[in-house]
This record gives structure tokens, C-alpha cells and sequence, in this order.
């Protein structure tokens, strides 16, 4: 059993690999009725109960050291200290596959893989 878990507060963002970032934002904004909260990048930021949902377009994708030839999904985790939970997972046998980037005074993440290749990415306060 694990004595030093590492503790998520909870989910920050999901993403969605879409094939037509266009298309994809129809269904999502008039098919299901998440608001757009407008672009960020490549796609766009949606939202549905206070959790954020990120379209990005391309299924095929690289991330950090990985292409994530099978992923349509990937998890954002918040946490209280991204820097703490980076040097947690250095401890373990969890594959890093985007190292630590600190964006701003108040953002900062990095991104794990599960066994099975599925992206986690771990933000929050530096």
C-alpha cells in the first residue's frame, strides 16, 4: 500500500482529440449545450458545470515524449502544488511524458502516462 499518495483536489480539464475541430464544436455547443468559452490555441475551451473541456484538433498528436496514436481523451488533474506532486512521481515508476513548465506566478504542469499510454496531466500553483 502506498504511504505517500499523491492527492488530486479534483478535475481540472478534459481533452478531446477531434478529427474537425468545426464540426466537433456544433455537436458539443448546439447538440449537447456546453458554452463556449472561446479559443485557446489550436481549439477551444467549452464548459458544462463548472468542468472545462478542451477541443483539440488531430487525432494523431504528439505530447511531450509520446504520440498518442490511440487517444480520443486525455484527464486534467488540479493539485495544491504542482512542483510537489513533479518530484513525487520522480520517485516512482510513473512514465513522465511532458516534463514540469511553470506558465505563469499561478500555473504550472506536466503530464503522466497510465500503463496504458492514456495522458494525465497534473496542473494547478506552481
Amino acid at each position: 500500500m502506498d504511504t505517500n499518495p499523491i492527492y488530486v483536489k479534483d478535475i481540472a480539464t478534459i481533452g478531446i482529440y477531434v478529427s474537425d475541430l468545426d464540426r466537433a464544436k456544433k455537436f458539443y455547443v448546439n447538440g449537447l449545450g456546453l458554452k463556449d468559452k472561446g479559443d485557446m490555441g489550436s481549439g477551444c475551451m467549452l464548459e458544462l458545470s463548472g468542468v472545462s473541456f478542451y477541443l483539440e484538433p488531430g487525432r494523431k498528436k504528439r505530447v511531450g515524449n509520446q504520440v498518442l496514436a490511440y487517444a480520443d481523451i486525455t484527464i486534467c488533474f488540479s493539485v495544491e502544488s504542482v512542483k510537489d506532486v513533479y518530484r513525487e512521481v520522480g520517485k516512482r515508476e510513473i512514465p513522465i511524458v511532458m516534463n514540469y513548465t511553470e506558465y505563469s506566478s499561478d500555473y504550472a504542469m506536466f503530464m503522466i502516462s497510465d500503463p496504458d499510454g492514456n495522458i494525465i496531466e497534473i496542473a494547478g500553483k506552481p
